[in-house]
């Protein structure tokens, strides 16, 4: 926040406003103001602190080796498959936290509709450091456990996607890691990654099979892939609503150039 804006809050605040309603004007949480409102009374500076981090203890040899051991992670990295499934749903609701909205007043908002039970589906998906999967869309009405996985999802959607020999194309037509020998399948602990006949499948068809005992514990920055659906999340709100299940399925495309983009971030 730009010191101008905090001092602009801090005028209103010293004109009466209560901090419930700088923080509304401004658009920010009241906790902000709050932290502003203390260093004024505190004869503290609204100016931006310093950093006061502590300096490195690396030398510039150990940096050095941190550096080229990174090097070796990133070639790891572009063998790792991120799968993962996303529910997406008709006339969803703003983000309170993502959509803000620029008002004076909190009664100038307008209303939004939503559903009281919207219609959801379900959507499977694969990306790698330069390709992605078709996408899934698990059936309506139908629980995705260890047998539908299995069959629909590894055995067709992800097993067509790895049988890729392009090493050139869009990024549903290359094949999705250089040596698919070396591919590793990334899951996180739902019911039907865990079950026995996946196990045996991934076992049986991936030659660096990593057992679930080996995967890191839950994170929600460890899955690229949870970007992708952030993405297709912002673009289904930039078009107009579907009204029903069918125009839903056809507005979750991959948009292209934004996709490329992240995946060569990774």
């Amino acid at each position: 926040m730009s010191t101008e804006v905090r001092t602009r809050a801090i005028g209103m605040l010293a004109s009466g406003l209560t901090q419930k309603v700088v923080a509304s004007r401004i658009g920010k949480d009241i906790r902000r103001v709050k932290r502003w409102w203390k260093r004024l009374t505190s004869n503290q500076s609204l100016e931006h602190k310093p950093d006061a981090s502590r300096p490195s203890l690396l030398n510039p040899m150990a940096k050095m080796i941190i550096g080229k051991s990174l090097g070796n992670s990133v070639d790891d990295w572009k063998c790792i498959l991120w799968t993962d499934e996303s529910p997406f749903e008709l006339f969803h609701s703003s983000n309170h936290e993502n959509d803000p909205v620029w008002c004076h007043n909190s009664s100038d908002v307008l209303p939004q509709e939503t559903a009281k039970f919207p219609q959801k589906i379900m959507v499977c998906g694969m990306m790698s450091c330069q390709a992605l999967s078709e996408l899934h869309f698990v059936r309506p009405k139908r629980t995705m456990n260890a047998s539908y996985y299995v069959s629909e999802i590894l055995t067709k959607t992800y097993k067509d996607a790895l049988n890729r020999k392009r090493k050139t194309g869009t990024i549903l037509e290359k094949r999705m890691i250089a040596d698919p020998l070396k591919a590793t399948l990334m899951q996180d602990g739902a019911p039907p990654h865990r079950a026995n006949i996946t196990q045996d499948w991934c076992k049986n068809q991936l030659p660096n099979f990593w057992a679930k005992e080996k995967w890191p514990g839950n994170s929600p920055d460890l899955n690229p892939i949870d970007n992708l659906w952030s993405i297709l999340n912002q673009r289904l709100d930039d078009l107009s609503q579907s009204n029903n299940l069918e125009n839903l399925k056809k507005s979750l495309k991959w948009p292209g150039p934004t996709l490329i983009h992240l995946v060569s971030r990774i």
